[in-house]
Order: C-alpha cells, then sequence, then structure tokens
C-alpha cells in the first residue's frame, strides 16, 4: 500500500512542479491525464533516446479513432499486424537492419556472438522499466524451460545447439553462439510474438513456479481450466501469442497501442500506449491516433460490403484481389481510395511435390527431376495471369524475389515456357504410359492419380483449377479439393500429401535464411524432419540434398555479405535446376483499402526513408503485414486536427 501510495504522489509531484521539457510533446489526450495526476509527464515517459520516425509524407495531428476489421474472434487480425516491435528492424531497402527497441548492437568479427544494447529509460505500457532481467527471464525462464519449451526458437541456435545468454548490466546483454551465426542480426528483426526476447517478468512472475508456490498457481490454472501449470503459462503469456481478445487490459506491451477493452465479441478497443518509445523528428510522442476500433466480420460478402461502405479506414489482410473491380468502383461513394502493392513473393502460389511420399512408387515418380519439368512445362502461366491477376502479374518460375540479392533473372524462366508437347515427351521417357481412360499408368499399372489439398481462398482456388486442367491435358489425374490450412499443414508434417500449392514465401533473404534447402518441409517432409531432429526422426536425405543443407547453413552463418549472397545465388540455382518447388504466376499485387481521411500511409511503398524500392516490397510478406516499412505509428487522421 505505501509502495503505491508513494507513487501517486510521485506522479503528483511530476505533474504539478516539474517543468515541461521543451523537446518533447505529447497527445492532448495524454496530457490531460498528466494534468490530473495519472501519468507523470512525457519526457519522464520516453526513454533517454526515443527513436526518431520520419513520417511518410507529413507531420500528423493526434486525435481519433481508426477502425479496422477482424476476420477471426480469437484472433484480432488487422490490428495485430500494427503491433510487432521487435528488438531490431529492417530499413526501406530490406537489407539494411535498423536500431529499433535496442538502440545498438555489435556483432563480433567472427559472427560468434552480438552484443545488444537496450533503450535506457525505456518503460513498459504499464510504466514499469524494461531492463536485462526482461531478457533473463525470456530465455532462462521461458524458452529454456522443458515444459514451456521442448525446443528453443530455432533463431537462438548456432550449430544445433542453443545460444547462451550473458547479462552484462541492465540494458546490455551479449548472446553467444557455439558456430558463427552472421544472421543473427536479421533474425532480431523477427524477435516479436512467440520469438520474443523481452517478456514481463514483473507481470509474468506471478505464472512461473520459478516465483511464485506451484500451489497457488495450479489453484489458478484450475480456475481457468489448465490441467498443468505450464498450459496456463502459454495462455496468460501474451507477449508469444497473436493479439486477441483474452489480453487484460493491464498486459504491459511495448507496442504503440495496447487492447483496453472488449465491449462484445467481436469489438475490440485499443488505446494508445502512453509509454510508447518514439517521436516524430518534432519530438511528439507517438502514435498519432489515438484509438483503434476492431470489428469481427467473418464472412468474405459481408466484410467487402463493409469495406466499401466506407466504415473502415484501412483493409489490407482481407482485401483480395479477386474483389478488385468492386472495391475500385465503390470508391467515391465509400471515401476511400485502392492502393496496390505488390506482393513480395517468388510467386504467389507454386506446387510442391512430396519427395518422401509414403508409397514408393510415387515417391520414385516425384522425386526423378524429369517429372517436375513436365509438370512445370504443362502450366501455361499466361493464361492464369489474366485469369486470376487481370494481367497485372508475370508469369515465372518458382525463384528468389527480383529485390533479393540471391535473385537472378535466368531463374525467372527455368523450364517456365508453356510446352505440353514437352511435357508430354518427358512423361513419355518416363515411361508413364496412358490408358484406355486417357490417364496416365504408373510402373506397377496402375492409374497414376495425384491428390491435392488446396487453400480455401484465393488465388489458390482458381490457380489450382486451372492447373489440374492443365496436368490433366498431359494424362495427370489430380482430385484436388479444398482444406483449412490448419489440416493441410497437418497432414503435410505427416507425410500424407502428394502435391500441394503454397505461395512461395521463401523468396527474399530473410525468409531463406529461416526456411532449410528452400522450404524443404514442403517438398520433403520426412527430410526436413531429419535435418530438424538432427537426424534423431524422419529419414536421412540423399547426398545431394545434404550438401545443399550444408550450403544453407554457410548462408546463415557467413558475416560478409558477399559471401552470403554468392552462397545465396548457389541455393536457388538449386532450386532452377531441379523445381523443389513449380511456380505460375509472381510479382503480383494487392488491395489495399485507405479511407480519405487517414494519412501518412505509403501509396506504393516508394520513396519510404528516402529511398525509392519502385512499388516493391523489400522483405517477405504481405504488404499490409509489414509494420516495419508501413509504421502505422505514424498514420493520422485528418478531420481530428482541428478538434485535437
Amino acid at each position: 500500500m505505501f509502495r503505491c501510495f508513494s507513487q501517486a504522489l510521485l506522479i503528483v509531484f511530476w505533474s504539478s512542479f516539474a517543468f515541461a521539457d521543451p523537446r518533447f510533446s505529447e497527445s492532448p489526450m495524454l496530457r490531460r491525464q498528466v494534468e490530473a495526476g495519472m501519468l507523470p509527464p512525457v519526457e519522464k515517459r520516453l526513454p533517454d533516446k526515443p527513436l526518431i520516425v520520419d513520417p511518410y509524407d507529413q507531420m500528423g495531428a493526434y486525435g481519433g479513432e481508426m477502425y479496422v476489421t477482424s476476420g477471426r474472434e480469437d484472433i484480432i487480425t488487422e490490428a495485430f499486424h500494427f503491433m510487432k516491435e521487435a528488438l531490431l528492424r529492417f530499413s526501406a531497402d530490406g537489407i539494411t537492419v535498423m536500431p529499433n527497441i535496442a538502440r545498438e548492437w555489435q556483432l563480433s568479427s567472427d559472427g560468434e556472438s552480438i552484443t545488444v544494447y537496450l533503450r535506457q529509460g525505456l518503460r513498459w505500457s504499464d510504466g514499469v522499466p524494461v531492463t536485462t532481467r526482461d531478457v533473463r527471464f525470456a530465455w532462462e525462464d521461458v524458452f529454456m524451460n522443458q515444459d514451456l519449451s521442448p525446443r528453443p526458437p530455432p533463431l537462438y541456435k548456432g550449430d544445433g545447439q542453443p545460444m547462451t545468454l550473458e547479462v552484462i548490466d541492465n540494458h546490455a546483454f551479449r548472446l553467444s553462439f557455439s558456430a558463427p551465426n552472421g544472421a543473427i542480426p536479421f533474425y532480431l528483426t523477427l524477435t516479436h510474438t512467440f520469438r520474443s526476447l523481452l517478456q514481463p517478468w514483473h507481470y509474468l512472475k506471478q505464472f512461473h513456479p520459478r516465483y511464485t508456490a506451484m500451489e497457488s498457481i495450479m489453484e489458478r490454472a484450475k480456475q481457468a481450466g489448465f490441467a498443468t501449470w505450464f498450459e496456463y503459462f502459454r495462455d496468460v503469456n501474451h507477449t508469444l501469442r497473436p493479439l486477441n481478445p483474452d489480453v487484460p487490459p493491464d498486459y504491459p506491451t511495448l507496442t504503440a497501442w495496447k487492447l483496453v477493452s472488449v465491449p462484445a465479441i467481436g469489438h475490440a478497443i485499443l488505446e494508445r500506449n502512453p509509454y510508447y518509445w518514439k517521436t516524430d523528428p518534432e519530438g511528439r510522442q507517438l502514435p498519432y491516433i489515438n484509438r483503434i476500433q476492431s470489428t469481427t466480420v467473418a464472412k468474405e460478402e459481408p466484410r467487402n460490403l463493409l469495406f466499401v461502405s466506407g466504415e473502415i479506414d484501412f483493409a489490407g489482410q482481407y482485401a483480395r484481389i479477386e474483389n478488385a473491380p468492386l472495391f475500385l468502383s465503390g470508391r467515391k461513394k465509400g471515401r476511400y481510395d485502392v492502393y496496390f502493392y505488390e506482393e513480395n513473393m517468388g510467386t504467389r502460389v507454386a506446387y510442391y511435390f512430396n519427395q518422401t511420399h509414403p508409397d514408393p512408387v510415387l515417391r520414385k515418380i516425384f522425386q526423378d527431376r524429369r517429372f517436375r519439368i513436365a509438370m512445370s512445362h504443362a502450366i501455361n502461366r499466361e493464361e492464369i495471369n489474366e485469369i486470376v491477376y487481370f494481367g497485372k502479374g508475370l508469369p515465372k518460375q518458382d525463384t528468389a524475389s527480383p529485390v533479393s540479392q540471391f535473385h537472378d533473372s535466368v531463374f525467372d524462366t527455368a523450364y517456365a515456357a508453356y510446352d505440353p508437347g514437352k511435357a508430354v515427351e518427358l512423361l513419355d521417357e518416363m515411361h508413364l504410359p496412358i490408358g484406355r481412360d486417357g490417364w496416365r499408368r504408373r510402373p506397377d499399372g496402375r492409374a497414376l492419380v495425384t491428390n491435392m489439398p488446396v487453400l480455401p481462398i484465393e488465388p489458390y482456388k482458381k490457380t489450382s483449377e486451372l492447373v489440374a486442367e492443365y496436368w490433366g491435358v498431359v494424362g495427370i489425374l489430380v482430385n484436388w479439393r479444398v482444406l483449412q490450412g490448419g489440416l493441410i499443414g497437418e497432414r503435410l508434417a505427416g507425410n500424407l500429401i502428394d502435391v500441394v500449392g503454397f505461395p512461395n514465401d521463401v523468396s527474399v533473404e530473410l525468409s531463406i535464411m529461416q526456411a532449410p534447402v528452400y522450404g524443404i518441409g514442403r517438398w520433403a517432409p520426412l527430410w526436413d524432419r531429419w535435418f530438424k531432429s538432427e537426424g534423431k526422426t524422419g529419414e536421412e536425405p540423399p547426398q545431394s540434398i545434404t550438401s545443399l543443407y550444408a550450403v544453407w547453413e554457410s548462408i546463415r552463418r557467413a558475416t560478409n555479405a558477399e559471401e552470403r549472397n554468392r552462397l545465396g545465388r548457389q541455393l536457388i540455382r538449386s532450386q532452377a535446376e531441379n523445381l523443389w518447388g513449380i511456380g505460375t504466376v509472381g510479382e503480383t499485387i494487392t488491395p489495399i483499402i485507405v479511407s480519405d481521411r487517414l494519412r501518412n500511409v505509403p501509396r506504393y511503398m516508394k520513396d519510404i526513408e528516402n529511398i525509392i524500392i519502385e512499388g516493391r516490397i523489400p522483405l517477405y510478406g504481405s504488404p499490409w503485414g509489414l509494420t516495419a516499412l508501413q509504421r502505422p505509428e505514424q498514420f493520422w487522421l485528418e478531420e481530428v486536427a482541428s478538434s485535437e
């Protein structure tokens, strides 16, 4: 009680007697709370060196509420993409790693350690200082706890061994690896959500048996419906979970907004974080916008009607290319605009045949390079582009993105020409004859049938329908059916899939360094399992694949960009030569709906931080998900400028 009283007295002292720091200013909403003694002044809430964010277009005005939607009741999806803050971030070039939560870092010359310096004076949203105690808790008590994390995240390993953490002082720590890990600065741009190295110890320790009596924890766990303390801890550790309606209003965060209320199922209200650690160049604490209102609309048709009605300020995740004509026709009446961002993927939909198939006959067929080349030549990419993407994409092979340093233009066209005659020639050469029913036969005389699960959204459904037709023309019978993504993932992990269509998200340096051997989990699940378990489970790959894995490991270890790029092109060349994945159309676009009143949203992702990137997103991900580039904390609402 005394502690609470003293803290309240300190706030009153700050608000009544301290002179405001002329370098900084704040939202009127927060200034009123300071004047009422509810918050310390802004200079006491900011770190010693705030991160300065250059607005995309102009300095913004404080205030207002931004309206978005969610497609799920368990995750506040659109807003979640505004709520990712990692230790480091990428600049707009997608290559240069920049400070973020961490103000500075130093990678050792041998790549075996990195020293990270947190911003002094940084605070959680409840005002408690952020220190290396939060880092120690995240690593030792969460990621290295066998009950909570049987395996720590792969990016925190070197040569298969978990890293070691050395706490230097309250604001500096060192991560060390048993082998060079030159990719670690890249990986630290991913330290949010389930990989977060900053977890609020002062809050979460009440749920951890190292700091709280197990009897007390289990009493609360059982009341919440959990049989073990670690299941309960995972549920209440919202730092490692996507933004969801169960987050308590007092849960500490480092994001620009925090969840404050869920007045009804499917309706969530987020409010500005008074301790957010970024400012604009004039010293005004961000974010500009006071609140985000999120409404869940699970079905596509009513969601699209909401978009065109003008009731939404920003829509990206659920604004899809097949609905672009509808969105464009409603712009004037709905008082919004439609921006088109280029999706940074090798190709939007790529197909992967299972080379570790449990059926030895299919396995031999799928492992035959001639079969994959034949399937590629059978695809009419130009037609897919016209039908699915309104002719706005680029027919191409599955490969790295053009913005990647690993890209080579010759990879784009490898075996990508529409040539069904060549496909027939290759299949005949493999002794896969056509039976009386018009379908090819396997060497054992049975019909060559491939089953293909398809994601339940576009462009996967229409693309897969077309691809099944193209493959049918050359005698390959494809049974395709729509399945939920989670079920497809389970079947793929269980090695129970013939062929599957996924986005090629192994397309730029960061994603390529995360996905072993160009996403081997999609085209050889048992080999992938063998690598991940260090030979304990799965199936040992042939020498050609283990050699590629060694190349991939060398990419991650490289501390020299030139060497990393050379190895990266070597890995991508193996895809062009072997077609682990078969591409369709790349450089596709996606619509983003932006209300007329929402400002500082990059229109074509150009000229951000004075870097011209010609409309391409230099990091993998759907454009609406890349907060590192869009910087939603600097969005603002024009109509509130005079009222605030």
